[in-house]
């Protein structure tokens, strides 16, 4: 079985090969073309995005793997058989939509035709005309 961890050897050598070599490869074309600093920077701003973007890639991609060895994805069958409960609104008692947080969420909601909610659009329009 694979160890669960995530492979730190791999993500050190792709950082090694996409940042370092490039910048080496800038300082030795600095030392024979008698550009001091030219190079370096100009590889220095190739390298440092490329060894950015290579390495988090990796390291999600690590992550996923991990993630997958940990609690593995559930097929597509399986969860379809044994029915998928995972959405949110899900309540207690599945029959009752008065249960869900969703009923309770758009019965708090003033509604346009309650003469509150139209009192309360008359003093707001009234405290703009004051101001």
């Amino acid at each position: 079985m694979n160890p669960i961890r995530i492979d730190v050897r791999r993500l050190v050598g792709l950082l090694v090969v996409t940042l370092a070599v490039p910048l080496l490869i800038g300082v030795l074309a600095d030392v024979f073309l008698g550009t001091a600093p030219l190079a370096t920077i100009v590889f220095g701003f190739i390298a440092i995005p490329l060894a950015t973007v290579l390495v988090l890639r990796s390291t999600l991609s690590e992550f996923d793997r991990v993630i997958d060895q940990v609690a593995p994805r559930p097929r597509d069958d399986q969860a379809r058989d044994e029915g998928d409960s995972s959405w949110v609104g899900a309540g207690l008692f599945e029959d009752d939509p008065q249960d869900s947080g969703l009923y309770m969420a758009a019965r708090s909601k003033p509604d346009a035709a309650t003469p509150d909610a139209a009192s309360g659009k008359a003093q707001a329009a009234q405290t703009q005309s004051n101001r």
